[in-house]
């Protein structure tokens, strides 16, 4: 956590204006004590985290979501095998280069991956939540729903 933390700090401490922008954090904090730790160094910096947005999944959805990702080979371009599939299966339609599977996308490790989150990471839900900071959206929906979802709630 104390390397995490740091690492945070220093590319935070390198924005620009931050007072007048709209920093992400993106997979931070990941546990309650890096949540502390957060709002101990913006307190610090006598800023705060405004909100925080949570999407709410089932984890069939996500398993079902993750496993079906394919990446090429060559240009990382992203497709998915039901959600958006190239046009000719097994193929990038930007470079022709192979699809695959990563292999953190397979369905052992994604239950896996989940399995963490639910230990170390919910618990996030709750903290932000009684903070009044919590933006909940339904992530099940299709892209463009979260997408206004989103926008209506974060009023942009």
């Amino acid at each position: 956590d104390e390397l995490t933390i740091d690492l945070v700090w220093d590319a935070f401490d390198k924005v620009e204006n931050r007072d007048k922008r709209i920093v992400l954090f993106d997979g931070f904090p990941r546990n309650l004590d890096q949540a502390k730790a957060l709002d101990k160094g913006m307190a610090e910096r006598n800023t705060e985290i405004g909100q925080v947005v949570y999407f709410d999944v089932d984890d069939e959805i996500l398993i079902e979501r993750i496993t079906g990702r394919r990446v090429c080979e060559d240009c990382g371009a992203t497709f998915h095998i039901m959600n958006n599939k190239p046009q000719k299966e097994g193929l990038c339609d930007k470079c022709g280069g192979k699809l695959i599977q990563r292999n953190d996308d397979n369905e052992q490790t994604v239950k896996n991956r989940i399995a963490v989150y639910n230990d170390f990471t919910s618990p996030l839900i709750e903290y932000y939540e009684k903070a009044g900071k919590l933006v909940k959206i339904d992530g099940a929906k299709t892209p463009e729903e979260v997408f206004n979802e989103f926008n209506d709630k974060l009023g942009k």
